[in-house]
């Protein structure tokens, strides 16, 4: 991930510097059903542009401008949640996607105790891709959508317990106290949990715990066990397999702590492996999946259809909570120019 520019306020040297990072030659180039994985899920909700730098960075210098009034009004009508803030536009550049996106990176109040006085916390609000040589895909949150999803966040989180926020924020940690970030390979350094919020989670209802099991399940992946010779830990009853798997590698160990289950530790499966690889050979043998076992209860026993079925609800629900019902007319038309525009 390369850093390309942050800024406050559009100027001739950001305008200068983002088209020569446009015009770079190793920036990949995206076509046909591969521009589908590049592009956010809202993109309905999205404004979509067309064609060549400079037109991109036309609409693009007037999107932020428009950005910087919502961000502005959301500094200063909710301070205890935001303090400050700040324009980053990042390039992602790797062998499996060519992305560019501008993120805003909110700096305010950490709304869960911590150690830390404050937290920032970035959101991103679109994608750039490249489609021919000289011509780009764009697409942008409308900022009334932006302005409408802060004013929910915060109102919600005013009203919200701690139990409830730790619940509707699952923590994608490795063993190394990693979250795992868009970019493939990317992590970033964060602390554990606290003993605090694990309890919250452990002394949750079923329905509760298997709600946090699938949030952000199209972003990251599962915990199982895992022994170096006997390899993946499975259940079985009457014949039938069953693959335990849990949202955090804590709750994986204390499962194989509690059952005795020498040489096994947790393992994760990232997403894409899960999809792959896993999911196929699941659904092939007819094995079952159980969702977040305890040491004292079973988990959820879903067959992989089901299963599925549940991921593509979570992620339907998870969106909904990004795209609350929108308070303006009708849907966002996309506005394209070019022969991009005539192929869609």
């Amino acid at each position: 991930m390369e850093k390309i520019a942050v800024f406050r306020s559009w100027d001739d040297t950001i305008a200068t510097r983002l088209e020569a990072v446009l015009s770079r030659n190793d920036f990949l180039i995206v076509r046909g059903r591969a521009l589908r994985s590049c592009v956010p899920p809202q993109k309905d909700y999205y404004l979509q542009f067309a064609g060549s730098a400079s037109i991109i960075l036309l609409q693009l210098q007037r999107w932020v401008a428009e950005m910087e009034t919502v961000l502005q009004h959301a500094v200063s009508t909710y301070p205890e949640t935001f303090t400050d803030y700040f324009f980053e536009m990042t390039l992602l550049y790797n062998e499996i996607r060519g992305l560019w996106y501008p993120k805003v990176v909110f700096v305010g109040p950490t709304l869960i105790p911590t150690d830390e006085p404050e937290k920032s916390e970035e959101l991103s609000y679109g994608r750039i891709v490249r489609t021919g040589k000289a011509r780009f895909r764009m697409y942008l949150e409308p900022p009334p959508l932006t302005a409408q999803r802060i004013r929910e966040d915060v109102l919600w989180h005013r009203r919200a317990s701690i139990e409830e926020q730790v619940l509707c924020g699952r923590l994608h940690l490795l063993p190394e106290g990693y979250m795992e970030q868009f970019a493939p390979g990317e992590i970033v350094p964060l602390p554990p949990p606290t003993e605090a919020q694990l309890r919250i989670i452990l002394e949750a209802s079923p329905e509760d715990q298997y709600n946090y099991f699938f949030i952000d399940c199209d972003r990251f992946g599962y915990w199982a066990l895992c022994h170096p010779q006997a390899g993946w830990f499975w259940l079985e009853e009457g014949g039938q397999r069953i693959l335990p798997l849990w949202p955090l590698h804590e709750f994986a160990d204390l499962y194989a702590e509690a059952r005795d289950l020498q040489g096994y530790d947790s393992a994760y499966i990232e997403r894409e492996v899960w999809e792959e690889a896993w999911l196929p050979k699941l659904r092939e043998s007819g094995c079952l999946i159980e969702v977040f076992p305890l040491p004292w209860r079973s988990g959820y026993r879903l067959t992989v259809e089901v299963f599925e079925a549940e991921q593509r609800v979570a992620v339907e629900a998870n969106l909904l909570a990004l795209l609350p019902r929108l308070r303006v007319p009708g849907r966002w038309v996309a506005v394209l120019e070019g022969e991009d525009a005539r192929r869609s």
